[in-house]
């Protein structure tokens, strides 16, 4: 799958605007399904929320303690991922209450990485959706798997765009990467 970064977000299916089809929300249902309850979930890359507040049933059901880690800056150079005007925590964190997870999601602003270096939490499931290039894919990859528990799930979106990066740096942790056939959504499962 081709994917253009310049294309406008979807904003239907009663959710906030975002890059996250009907197919790639049921793949990320599945994989929160899969996490114990009451267990740490870490979205890398929120934007406005849309792929969280698609999974809102699981964490609200599972009690799952959900980390939101952006810059809340959108992506420089890509015009339709911008920031909402200065105010893009704001808009995520609108639509999160909106759906329910304002007792379930903590905002963590700053670097992904070192986000990572600071969480003393072991993660169930890290979603990593945050910059595609592929220092930041590495760099992404290399600190949350560190924070994985030994069951845990690493799961992504944009396999087209991601997929060579991610595979390449799993590889040497004997980490094979499955791809959901009808998504963009990938997993490395550890289990």
């Amino acid at each position: 799958m081709n994917i253009d970064l310049e294309v406008p977000p979807s904003c239907d299916l009663g959710l906030p605007c975002g890059w996250f089809s009907a197919n790639d929300i049921a793949a990320y249902r599945r994989l929160a399904e899969q996490i114990p309850d009451e267990s740490v979930l870490v979205e890398v890359g929120v934007w406005q929320g849309r792929s969280l507040c698609s999974i809102a049933e699981q964490i609200i059901k599972k009690r799952l303690r959900v980390y939101a880690v952006d810059t809340f800056k959108g992506t420089p150079g890509v015009g339709v991922v911008h920031d909402c005007g200065g105010k893009l925590q704001e808009v995520f964190e609108k639509h999160s209450i909106e759906f329910g997870l304002r007792d379930y999601v903590t905002v963590l602003r700053g670097d992904s990485v070192a986000v990572a270096e600071n969480l003393a939490e072991s993660c169930a499931l890290v979603f990593i959706d945050g910059d595609h290039s592929p220092e930041k894919v590495t760099a992404d990859v290399q600190a949350w798997l560190r924070r994985l528990a030994p069951e845990g799930l690493l799961c992504g979106h944009d396999y087209a765009i991601v997929g060579t990066v991610v595979e390449k740096i799993l590889r040497p942790y004997s980490i094979s990467v499955t791809i959901d056939p009808n998504s963009e959504v990938w997993w490395a499962d550890r289990r």
